[in-house]
């Protein structure tokens, strides 16, 4: 089994991630936590897209977002396509999933999760955003975070919130994310006896 937490750099105790470290959890490199003030959104996030980007409706083609993961990442990314298919179909109004296309190719995915319904919040969460190495530096990424950011104005979101990679935390910078906290994703392995 792996047991997963989440560690901000703002959790008491302040050695909390040490703390974890010490009693064998794997403490990766930290994500920046980002927001965007969508009042402040720069213009080239609402401008129209001419990018070939779709939003996936149909459960059966989370298989492009996890072809593009697997590419991208070089690990299985089954489970998650299971899972957001699973969203889509059981609480289609809390997310959206957006893929671009070149020339019918799946090159880059992201998706975007809105509050749960009847829960009241001003915050909308980016994640994804993995584009094939051969495509980048032709906008897709951008692409993606523009048709987003303008669904979440269209739902009066007030802030988009990320947990950005160092690669996409100098992107999204650019964009006028701030970054408000660190986290670090602490992992623990339980090792059965036949490992042990």
């Amino acid at each position: 089994d792996v047991y997963k937490r989440q560690v901000y750099d703002y959790d008491n105790p302040p050695d909390l991630k040490e703390r974890l470290a010490a009693h064998g959890f794997e403490v990766e490199e930290p994500d920046a936590i980002m927001v965007l003030d969508l009042d402040e959104a720069p213009e080239i996030l609402l401008r129209p897209v001419t990018h070939t980007v779709k939003r996936i409706t149909d459960p059966d083609k989370m298989r492009h977002v996890v072809e593009v993961e697997n590419h991208v990442w070089g690990e299985d990314f089954t489970d998650l396509g299971r899972n957001l298919a699973e969203t889509l179909v059981d609480d289609p109004e809390w997310m959206s999933v957006y893929v671009a296309y070149v020339e019918d190719k799946p090159v880059s995915a992201a998706w975007i999760f809105f509050p749960a319904p009847g829960m009241k919040s001003p915050f909308a969460s980016l994640w994804g955003g993995s584009t094939l190495p051969e495509y980048r530096g032709r906008g897709l990424y951008t692409a993606l975070l523009a048709v987003r950011a303008q669904e979440a104005v269209g739902r009066q979101a007030e802030f988009l919130t990320v947990d950005a990679s160092p690669m996409s935390r100098t992107i999204l910078e650019k964009f006028g994310f701030e970054k408000i906290a660190y986290a670090y994703e602490c992992t623990w392995k339980v090792r059965t006896r036949e490992q042990e």
